[in-house]
């Protein structure tokens, strides 16, 4: 007998399950355009590496351990590179693309509510009925790409991995999608782990698919796909090893190693509508108890159960040139380090592994003639900064002086320079090259939960205060506010550091009416700027959205957007709505910096060109129209960025 527990929260999932076992109508819509001729040589490299820290960056730069870098800041141009508010990947990454702030391109955060009923859903994607009933998958970022306008103009750009370009539209060249991309079972990464051991979920933040088996030689089980869809997955034991069996395929898999990618095969409506993936396994135990971790399943790159590239064979292309690889958004699995199921050392593993997969197809592809706007981005620099944040910091719970991984993030910047480097021999002299970040990091040491301060303070009301407390009970709960008064309630938080009034006529069950709204957003916004853990003011930027942005999706914003100071980051139990019975409490998880709810004057982006842009300060925003400007063509009027070569 096998026990599965899942933690999930359930409208998050929903839409993108939905998306992954009824959508396949549109995989195969291959939109033929004929784009514009345009003979110009000219060339420009953007190279995104996630969440690179200036300090960090800096110093190690000073210290002679970056030299490739250290040239470019030489010779050419660098500087801190504003981010957006919300510092969150796919807002600020949806401002690179589109040269706009989040009022005009809609992306306000990684989780949004549905004001009428107050429930967390993705806030990357929009799900909607199509006129046969299966749904319609739209991004729910607006506007235009710059690779898109120049595709108007005959431009060719190559797109590697640029968050939040799934789903993929046309353009005048490829494009890989990447964060954003699901995995499978239709969530942003969700992993499996199969034990004999008698164990439970450590954090339960983040959900993940936990199988307690029986203690025999020989288990049945599964490997979860979309909605009830799975996989049977047979596990044969022995003293130091396994042997899997997958389909029709079995495997042997040797105590501290990796498979290679295994393809799995969920059969959606019998032999004729299937979905494939691809996964690795780690062995880390067979005997005395089994302990097997399964990767999230990526779509198999060579027949995807939906689009991941433009066009759509381009992402089969890249696995025959250069092998499997990762498709899912998230690179590296920072859940199952942060729920204790793989040890700092796998996840090194891992991340290392799906960064040189990730260089060796943007080596591929650079050499090829067929572009003139190559950009892609890595994440590792971001994930790595996210798990190992707390050997660099002493004042981390989890700190461990002298240990062996306190140069893990160096690491991983000196692999970003070596791949600086690699690029400048492939790309010609003449090409401008730009580096940069969307974001910079932080410690993440304590946690601010909204929710309870907002109940402290009298601006939510529980029905019964004596259930407050242990937020898995709410997220197991079909109601994630079952113990809200609503009609006693006049605000609330969920999201990544969104707080909304409960505004009458736009929220499902509001109270506030119009006239009170500006006069309560100014009291909450008063009282958290006092905010004290001990003599630290714990709140660093608490913004209006229209004091921040502007445009037709203002409307979709948060009441108000909140910063904190570096240190404090937003509580798990916030950004999926629930209330503990602490505001401040330390995080004592392996999840040890961040970026998200930090206030975004804190942690700006880099910025680094082999050209000599304007000495001036420059916002992620200024990417676009500049390189627009450098193909000649004019602004558009809706971009907010300003030309910075």
């Amino acid at each position: 007998m096998s026990s599965e527990k899942r933690i999930s929260v359930k409208s998050v999932r929903l839409a993108l399950a939905t998306l992954l076992s009824e959508a396949a109508t549109s995989l195969n819509n291959k939109v033929s355009i004929d784009w514009p001729e345009n003979k110009t040589t000219k060339k420009v490299v953007v190279l995104g590496f996630d969440g690179t820290e200036h300090t960090l960056l800096e110093n190690w730069v000073k210290e002679g351990k970056l030299p490739n870098i250290a040239k470019l800041m030489t010779s050419g141009s660098y500087s801190t590179l504003n981010t957006t508010t919300p510092s969150q990947s796919p807002t600020a990454w949806s401002s690179f693309a589109t040269g706009t702030n989040p009022g005009k391109h809609n992306v306000m955060d990684f989780i949004i509510r549905d004001p009428g009923t107050y429930t967390p859903t993705i806030g990357i994607i929009e799900v909607d009925s199509g006129s046969i009933g299966k749904p319609v998958i739209k991004p729910i970022q607006r506007g235009k790409t710059f690779w898109e306008i120049l595709s108007e103009k005959g431009i060719k750009s190559k797109i590697i991995k640029v968050p939040i370009t799934f789903p993929t539209r046309p353009m005048n060249g490829k494009l890989l999608s990447g964060l954003g991309t699901p995995d499978a079972s239709g969530s942003i990464g969700t992993f499996s782990y199969y034990t004999t051991a008698k164990t439970t979920y450590i954090d339960n933040d983040m959900a993940y698919y936990l199988y307690n088996l029986e203690n025999k030689n020989i288990l049945d089980t599964k490997i979860q796909g979309p909605k009830t869809f799975s996989q049977k997955l047979t596990i044969k034991r022995y003293d130091n090893s396994v042997d899997l069996t997958v389909g029709n395929k079995t495997i042997n898999l040797k105590v501290g190693e990796w498979s290679d990618y295994i393809e799995i095969t969920f059969n959606i409506i019998g032999p004729l509508y299937r979905e494939s993936g691809i996964a690795k396994f780690y062995l880390e135990e067979s005997e005395p108890d089994l302990k097997l971790y399964l990767s999230p399943v990526s779509f198999d790159p060579a027949k995807p159960f939906y689009n991941i590239s433009y066009p759509v064979d381009f992402a089969k292309s890249l696995a025959n040139e250069n092998g499997n690889f990762k498709s899912v958004g998230f690179s590296a699995d920072v859940w199952a380090l942060k729920e204790e199921r793989i040890s700092d050392e796998v996840f090194l593993q891992d991340l290392h592994n799906t960064f040189d997969e990730e260089i060796k197809i943007m080596k591929s592809e650079m050499k090829k003639n067929d572009w003139n706007v190559y950009v892609q981005v890595f994440q590792a620099t971001d994930l790595v900064q996210h798990m190992f944040w707390r050997y660099l910091d002493s004042n981390n719970i989890r700190h461990k002086a002298n240990s062996k991984y306190q140069d893990a993030i160096l690491t991983v910047y000196e692999k970003m320079d070596k791949v600086i480097g690699e690029a400048q021999k492939i790309m010609s002299p003449d090409t401008t090259f730009i580096i940069m970040s969307d974001h910079g990091f932080g410690p993440y040491n304590k946690s601010v939960d909204l929710n309870a301060w907002l109940v402290d303070n009298g601006y939510m009301t529980l029905k019964d205060s004596s259930k407050r407390g242990d937020w898995i009970t709410d997220l197991r709960s079909t109601d994630l506010w079952s113990n809200v008064d609503w009609s006693k309630t006049k605000a609330y938080a969920i999201g990544m550091g969104s707080l909304y009034i409960n505004l009458k006529d736009r929220e499902g069950k509001g109270i506030v009416i119009t006239s009170e709204y500006q006069k309560l957003r100014d009291e909450i916004k008063n009282k958290l700027s006092k905010l004290k853990d001990g003599n630290v003011i714990v709140t660093s930027s608490i913004d209006k959205s229209e004091e921040v942005m502007h445009g037709e999706y203002v409307c979709n914003a948060p009441d108000l957007l909140i910063g904190f100071t570096k240190g404090y980051r937003i509580s798990w139990q916030t950004t999926f709505g629930a209330v503990p019975k602490q505001v401040i409490f330390v995080n004592d998880n392996n999840f040890s910096g961040d970026h998200i709810s930090i206030a975004p004057k804190l942690v700006p982006g880099i910025f680094i060109s082999n050209n000599k842009f304007k000495n001036e300060e420059k916002s992620i925003m200024d990417i676009a129209p500049t390189v627009l400007n450098y193909f000649d063509i004019e602004t558009p009027s809706e971009m907010d960025g300003k030309i910075i070569l």
